[in-house]
């Protein structure tokens, strides 16, 4: 994200018209009385208020944002953003806040933040993510009501940054075991099928510890994976007609925790919706892929 700094924009506080109030008795009293003091008090109460306008109009007007990221989450969790700040005026800032627009995000303002003169500030916070769904942070309000209270200033950033709302992992059964696929003959590592043993090879981190040759790993020897050979290959599908007992939300739940549990444990899986299909895999990218897939299933949200 691009440092972006924008028109600040002022408006009274509620305190605001109270202290004009005051000012109006004020003069209306020394008009009244022909009190000196009156009217020196008069005018130092409209100085300051004169005062604390402009003041107000710099104060956000050196403030930008920069470096935006927003994390993943699942879904009733809160999403993670992390931003730059910085301030290029010689004044702190003591009570800055932040309220985040956008898809899905529910009002509410973050903050107080304290942000340095000449200076800069990593700061981080979080918004809601009721559903899941693919979902946009259009812009962030930043606002104060330095020095006095008197006025609201703000600067309304635009961001229109995308981020990704996964399925919130859930259900308790568990997957089936993989089936033979004799529509690929390659050969693998397998453990059931009538395959022939066919040798073994050095254990790489993250395979699934199923395959490993305990028995060789207790004479002393260093981890190693046993290989067999023949006609087909171990297939591990995450089906979405597999869970037809369930209604949509609770299905995504339950693959979501199924793809989490097999990411754990490096067992390659492929997934099939009534949208599409995932080929069989692993690794990071891989579960990523499915999870997206996952969150933008379309349907009830």
């Amino acid at each position: 994200m691009d440092e972006i700094r924008q028109t600040v924009h002022v408006s009274p506080t509620r305190t605001s018209f109270l202290y004009l109030l005051i000012c109006l008795a004020v003069w209306l009293a020394s008009a009244n009385y022909m009190n000196n003091l009156a009217y020196i008090f008069f005018f130092l109460m409209v100085s300051l208020y004169a005062g604390g306008y402009f003041r107000s109009r710099l104060l956000l007007k050196w403030l930008t944002v920069s470096e935006m990221i927003l994390e993943q989450a699942f879904a009733g969790g809160k999403t993670r953003v992390e931003m730059m700040i910085q301030n290029r005026s010689a004044q702190d800032l003591e009570a800055v806040f932040i309220i985040p627009e956008g898809e899905a995000t529910i009002e509410t303002c973050i903050g107080p933040i304290q942000v340095p003169g000449n200076g800069s500030l990593l700061h981080d916070f979080s918004i809601p993510a009721p559903r899941r769904g693919l979902f946009r942070l259009r812009s962030l309000r930043i606002l104060t009501q330095e020095p006095l209270g008197l006025f609201k200033s703000r600067i309304l950033i635009p961001v229109d940054m995308e981020y990704i709302v996964f399925p919130r992992p859930g259900g308790r059964k568990s997957w089936n075991e993989p089936r033979l696929n004799e529509a690929e003959p390659v050969e693998g590592y397998h453990t059931s099928g009538g395959e022939d043993f066919s040798g073994s090879r050095a254990y790489r981190l993250g395979e699934s510890q199923r395959h490993i040759d305990w028995k060789a790993y207790a004479r002393g020897r260093p981890l190693s994976v046993k290989e067999f050979s023949g006609g087909g290959s171990l297939t591990l599908w995450f089906d979405w007609d597999q869970l037809a007992d369930l209604d949509g939300e609770a299905r995504l739940s339950q693959l979501t925790r199924w793809i989490l549990g097999a990411d754990r444990t490096g067992q390659e899986f492929g997934l099939r919706l009534p949208n599409g299909s995932i080929e069989p895999d692993s690794g990071s990218l891989h579960t990523q892929q499915c999870l997206r897939m996952l969150a933008v299933f379309p349907g009830e949200t």
